[in-house]
Parts: C-alpha cells; sequence; structure tokens
C-alpha cells in the first residue's frame, strides 16, 4: 500500500486548524459572533484590527503551503496541489466545527504560493486591484481566485490540478454568495 496518499487526509486535517478562532481568544474577539460570524482573515481585521487580521491571514495561509510543498517534496507538483486543496476545503469545511470554517481566500493564496508561484503576483495583482477598485474585499477574491484557475490552464498544467483547482475556486465563490446577494441588493 502507497502511504503518501494520506497525506491527503492529514492535508484536510491541517486545514482545519482554527487560526481565527485562537487568534481571536488572544485578542478578546470571537469571529464566529461578532461581525459576520465568518472564521476568517477579513472578519479578524473588521473586529480585532490590524494585527489580528494579519496574524490569521498568515496562519491560513500557512495552513496550505505546508501541506502544498510537503506534497511537492514527496511526489510532484501535481500531488503538493492536490494537498493543498484538501487544505483548503479543510479551512472551509472542518468537521469538528460543524463546518463553520472560513471561506477559503487566505488558505487559497497559500496553495498557489507552494503549488504555482509564478501565478502569484498575478492573482494578487488581480486580488488587491479589484479590491481597491471596488471598495469590497469579496471582489478581490471573486477576481482573483479565477485568474489563478485560468494561469494554471495557461501554464500548461495538468487537467488534474486545473480541474482540483477549478472546484475548490467555485466553492469558494459560492462561499460568497451573501456577499454577492448583499451587493447586488444594494444596487437594486
Amino acid at each position: 500500500m502507497d502511504f503518501v496518499w494520506l497525506l491527503l487526509p492529514a492535508s484536510f486535517l491541517i486545514g482545519t486548524f482554527p487560526s481565527a478562532l485562537l487568534i481571536g481568544r488572544i485578542v478578546g474577539h470571537d469571529p464566529i459572533e461578532e461581525g459576520s460570524g465568518n472564521p476568517g482573515a477579513t472578519n479578524m481585521f473588521r473586529i480585532a484590527g490590524k494585527r489580528a487580521g494579519i496574524a490569521t491571514l498568515v496562519f491560513d495561509m500557512v495552513k496550505a503551503i505546508v501541506p502544498t510543498l510537503v506534497g511537492r517534496a514527496v511526489d510532484d507538483v501535481t500531488f503538493g496541489a492536490l494537498c493543498g486543496c484538501a487544505a483548503v476545503l479543510g479551512h472551509m469545511y472542518p468537521l469538528l466545527r460543524q463546518s463553520r470554517g472560513g471561506k477559503g481566500v487566505a488558505c487559497f493564496g497559500g496553495l498557489t504560493i507552494g503549488a504555482w508561484p509564478i501565478l502569484v503576483p498575478f492573482g494578487l495583482v488581480a486580488w488587491l486591484g479589484s479590491a481597491t477598485l471596488s471598495g469590497r474585499s469579496f471582489l478581490g477574491a471573486m477576481v482573483g481566485v479565477p485568474t489563478v484557475v485560468i494561469g494554471t490552464i495557461i501554464i500548461g498544467r495538468p487537467a488534474i490540478e486545473s480541474i482540483a483547482v477549478a472546484i475548490v475556486a467555485a466553492i469558494i465563490v459560492a462561499r460568497h454568495r451573501q456577499n454577492i446577494r448583499a451587493m447586488l441588493a444594494e444596487r437594486s
């Protein structure tokens, strides 16, 4: 039996590490009960300030960078990307917290750094540019995440990588549906 595949569930479990909840506890805030109720970096910026937001962002990125790099080292970039995708899914759907996880954007950034560093500047420019122009963080994610998916296709990565990252990206977009509805309601 090839035990390398055990890295996929291990990556999922690493993704479930409750960064925002632990940082929130340290600074006296509960991201599940405050702000948007989302245990992610954006909500931590809002409810607990810049330092707590940055700490959450970094930890959430590392939760995907580490499994991605370990997967690459053990096998190849494709397996690393699959491990990173598993970590992002673990972040979004932590089994021990009734699937009340973050929206996956920071973890997706970590996956990108670990698997396809050449795409980081493109995803970052798309994310920051869209967020800055719109004044809405979630719109940055709605542009930056698909930019990376398109990038994997352009640079010729294997289909399994592009498909896996596209599925994760679609889930990230779907997890932002309340933000999208609220924005559309404002414009009506």
